[in-house]
């Protein structure tokens, strides 16, 4: 299908999961990919990418303000569904969680925070977390709906395989939306 084309575009081959075998018995739906490129808020942000180098310039491109706008639309459009919103960065992730008004999970939050936020978004009281990359591998996080991936693209294969892996359901459709700032090497990225 040409949604399958389409993950494979976005994380590459599956290492160490025959992951055709679980969608054809039926263990895990596939998730729905959607990448949405995102231009610059301003004039000044994408000057500021455009001068800058390296690490710093992944960096801009990854925390493009527009892409708060892009996630509160995309959550809205989807306001039945719970949602996990990943980051690359923790300062990101807070400036984030704080626009949208929900909570942040990083590797610094307390073990019993973190604990009592995916149990209730396990539950169904709390539907939509910002959830930074240093959470992403040893945390146990519950089946979402949606993911949203407003950076971390350009990272690695495996982390794009794991956070897909986030979303997908035993039963039901999932999302997945990987958001890319146009213009940059996330851009390219995800080409």
């Amino acid at each position: 299908s040409d949604d399958e084309e389409e993950i494979f575009t976005l994380i590459g081959p599956p290492i160490g999961t025959d992951w055709d075998a679980l969608f054809d018995a039926g263990h895990v739906a596939e998730p729905e990919v959607e990448i949405r490129y995102v231009p610059w808020d301003s004039e000044v942000a994408h000057n500021e990418y455009v001068v800058a180098e390296g690490h710093e310039r992944r960096e801009l491109a990854a925390r493009n303000p527009a892409k708060v706008e892009e996630t509160r639309r995309l959550l809205a459009r989807h306001a039945d569904k719970q949602a996990l919103v990943f980051v690359e960065y923790i300062d990101h992730g807070r400036e984030l969680a704080d626009a949208l008004g929900v909570p942040f999970i990083s590797g610094e939050t307390p073990h019993a925070e973190r604990e009592r936020l995916l149990s209730e978004f396990g539950d169904g009281t709390r539907d939509t977390l910002v959830v930074s990359r240093v959470a992403d591998e040893g945390l146990d996080l519950p089946n979402a709906e949606l993911a949203v991936a407003v950076s971390g693209l350009g990272g690695s294969r495996r982390q794009g395989s794991q956070r897909a892996g986030r979303t997908m359901r035993p039963s039901g459709s999932a999302l997945l939306y990987a958001l890319a700032t146009r213009g940059t090497e996330e851009e390219e990225f995800a080409r």
